[in-house]
């Protein structure tokens, strides 16, 4: 069971030096605070559930869905910055391509009708 995000690629296990007061220093390993959670997706109108970091939580209830939070994420490491290395997962990617896609075919039935 592999302790990394579903959603965002940079979320993982990380290690570092755990530095005591004698100046040694210890291999210690960093655990991200994942939590298995249902996302409801309104383009798809399909439950998700998936283990993401509480990070993520957070700024999925910040743009106000998932569907809003995926395609708001770039899908490649195009640009540069903060929002560059937070790129989507597979998975993610995959969700998002999805939601791209109903999204596309309501806009075209609104336009037709």
């Amino acid at each position: 069971m592999s302790r990394r995000c579903d959603l965002i690629a940079a979320f993982g296990k990380q290690k570092g030096n755990q530095v005591s007061h004698s100046n040694r220093k210890m291999i210690k390993h960093f655990k991200p605070n994942l939590q298995t959670m249902e996302f409801h997706s309104e383009a798809l109108n399909q439950k998700f559930r998936l283990k993401v970091s509480v990070k993520t939580n957070r700024t999925i209830v910040k743009y106000g869905g998932l569907d809003e939070f995926l395609l708001s994420r770039p899908a490649s490491k195009a640009g540069s910055g903060r929002a560059a290395c937070k790129i989507l997962t597979p998975l993610g990617l995959k969700i998002r391509r999805a939601v791209k896609k109903k999204k596309a075919v309501v806009a075209t039935q609104v336009v037709n009708s």
